[in-house]
């Protein structure tokens, strides 16, 4: 199964398939300090453009890796950065649609607008089984918690629990159920202990 959209990873996770990411990442970029990993699978066929340029302070960089079927990274390979590619430099042929040989993936470090977004692990689905988190299963209640924890802050315009009351007009959830479904996500780590939402939660999240 591919994700069209990138899987969050939490470095606290001492998973293995979590500590597989993590470690991909860092060895593609040693120097990188974040906290922000991420994991996204291609479908067979698809092409990726990895062209790297500044543009208005945007700017995103790219490492291939062998996975060499472990999940440790104990004998990963790094290639050198991808070549930029702005007006200025000789163009690469083909880098505008590479196609991921089986066992290499690439790490992608991307910076949008001056602010650092952290690393992203792209990998074909052929050698997503071992590095992907485990699928869960929700309650409705949990769901809505975590949607509106996502998108919504705690507190607006004077209103503290701003989730809840958004929650309770737009899906009809009572305060009961609310700290019911919470109390339980903050139990399984999808939540932190003060109620903001963890990597493993956005994941959990519909797209």
């Amino acid at each position: 199964m591919a994700y069209n959209e990138p899987i969050h990873i939490d470095p606290a996770d001492k998973g293995t398939a979590s500590q597989g990411v993590v470690t991909l990442c860092r060895k593609a970029f040693p120097a990188y300090r974040g906290r922000t990993f991420k994991i996204q699978v291609i479908d067979a066929g698809e092409t990726l453009d990895l062209r790297s340029s500044w543009d208005g302070g945007s700017r995103d960089t790219f490492h291939f890796v062998r996975l060499d079927g472990k999940i440790d990274g104990a004998t990963t390979d790094v290639s050198p950065r991808v070549p930029s590619q702005s007006a200025f430099d000789v163009p690469v042929r083909g880098l505008d649609a590479v196609r991921l040989p089986d066992g290499t993936g690439v790490v992608e470090h991307s910076i949008c607008q001056g602010h650092d977004m952290g690393l992203t692990l792209k990998i074909g689905s052929q050698n997503a089984t071992k590095l992907l988190p485990a699928p869960e299963t929700l309650s409705g209640d949990q769901i809505v918690v975590l949607e509106h924890t996502r998108s919504l802050k705690a507190s607006y315009g004077g209103v503290s629990n701003l989730r809840f009351v958004e929650a309770n007009r737009t899906m009809g959830i009572t305060q009961e159920r609310w700290d019911t479904a919470v109390a339980s996500l903050m139990a399984s780590k999808h939540l932190r202990r003060n109620k903001s939402i963890t990597p493993k939660g956005r994941n959990a999240c519909p797209n």
